[in-house]
């Protein structure tokens, strides 16, 4: 019985553990509605990205260490910020939880752009345009994201799409 190995994308390891794989949706737009920002149709295409235990357990303590630092910091600093301007309410737990919530995310984006590579010694793990399936997908014209209506155009729709030039 032959094991299927892969190479993992961020260290280039092979791996034959599925379950590690990383999950990313690719979206490929196939028509637009008449009226702009009105509606699109759209398919969905879930690509595994190979990826070792090392990897994953990499990226799994950057989400524990570095994104949970940065929330729980943000959030006392801004209800800190908060109190001293307004006084001690508990409808300001709100407030710094949201502005928590943005902030991780920013500078979490952040760590992974400058940081990743260089502190965990392997690509971020949203670092995967260069994957071979993503890249062809993204030269067809697939996106990486669901993209709003609002935002839709027709160059927007994918090269395979049956409606193309319709």
């Amino acid at each position: 019985m032959e094991i299927e190995m892969d190479k993992c994308h961020y260290c280039d390891k092979y791996t034959s553990e599925k379950q590690k794989y990383y999950e990313h949706t690719m979206y490929e737009i196939l028509n637009t509605s008449l009226i702009p920002g009105a509606n699109y149709t759209y398919r969905e295409k879930k690509i595994s990205i190979p990826r070792c235990s090392s990897c994953y357990s990499k990226h799994s303590n950057k989400s524990i260490y570095v994104d949970l630092s940065i929330f729980l910091l943000s959030m006392i600093g801004m209800y800190i910020f908060f109190e001293h301007m307004i006084g001690f309410t508990f409808i300001l737990l709100i407030p710094s939880i949201l502005v928590s919530m943005v902030s991780t995310y920013i500078l979490s984006s952040a760590f992974d752009l400058f940081f990743t590579d260089k502190y965990f010694k392997v690509k971020a793990e949203t670092d995967i345009e260069e994957y071979i399936e993503i890249r062809t997908l993204l030269n067809l014209g697939w996106k990486m994201n669901k993209k709003s209506s609002l935002n839709i155009t027709e160059k927007d729709i994918s090269k395979t799409s049956p409606y193309r030039g319709k």
